[in-house]
């Protein structure tokens, strides 16, 4: 025999259609929670800002309440001398650093023909055939000189 439902179909939907509810509803119960605290620290961030504001509204009054009185008890003790006045400071115009000239590279002593062109100190050498006939480039080495 086959068990029955002992559950009324009409229940499990109204628990279903709950269940659903609540997962849907989540994120948007979530965001509105974050913008409420997020509010919350704004405010509370505002009211601390002001209130500082006011303390140092208290502070420079009473500062400039004692400087005055310093002003004024100085001014009935001496007489008044007149204000310093100092020459205005000039900035002297930047000047580029001279640095000294590089120095100037001293010809090497060359073994080459008359009329400064060099000769190939490699250490290889080439033999072959042009147009004019056969060219033969000689050059030493450190371990002497190869043909």
């Amino acid at each position: 025999m086959a068990e029955q439902n002992s559950v009324n179909s009409q229940i499990t939907d109204a628990v279903t259609q709950t269940a659903v509810g609540v997962v849907g509803e989540s994120p948007s119960t979530a965001l509105g929670i974050v913008y409420q605290l997020l509010s919350q620290s704004v405010g509370m961030a505002m009211q601390n800002l002001a209130g500082h504001q006011q303390s140092m509204q208290q502070v420079s009054t009473a500062t400039t309440t004692a400087a005055v009185q310093q002003i004024l008890a100085a001014g009935s003790k001496a007489a008044i001398s007149p204000p310093i006045v100092l020459p205005p400071y000039v900035i002297p115009p930047y000047s580029i650093p001279s640095y000294p000239p590089p120095p100037t590279p001293t010809p090497a002593a060359s073994s080459g023909p008359a009329g400064g062109t060099p000769t190939n100190t490699g250490s290889t050498t080439n033999t072959g055939s042009t147009a004019g006939g056969s060219t033969t480039n000689t050059g030493s080495t450190a371990s002497g000189s190869s043909t």
